[in-house]
């Protein structure tokens, strides 16, 4: 593979990467999340911006737990009301008695 071949490779996979980390920055940036920077430099910026991805996955990963543990309270809601609605009906005595 020549040299140039690899760089036009090289070039593309760089753009795709952009293209789909700008929507997070753009998202970040609208929430008010990523705002004014306080660190110095270069390697401020960069820090800046690790940190503020970090955050976003963070915040990610704990609305999925949080609708995970809602379902499963929905869940053991949906069916303690089913418990409670067959025992006011007698219908879980019924059977009982029957078997």
């Amino acid at each position: 593979m020549r040299h140039q071949d690899w760089l036009l490779k090289w070039c593309a996979t760089r753009i795709h990467r952009r293209s789909a980390i700008e929507p997070a920055i753009g998202y970040m940036k609208n929430d008010g999340r990523l705002g004014r920077n306080w660190l110095k430099g270069v390697w401020g910026d960069a820090l800046h911006a690790m940190l503020c991805g970090a955050g976003h996955n963070l915040r990610m990963i704990l609305r999925d737990i949080r609708l995970f543990y809602g379902q499963c309270f929905a869940s053991q809601l949906q069916l303690l009301i089913f418990v409670i609605r067959q025992q006011l009906n007698g219908t879980h005595f019924k059977q009982l008695k029957s078997a």
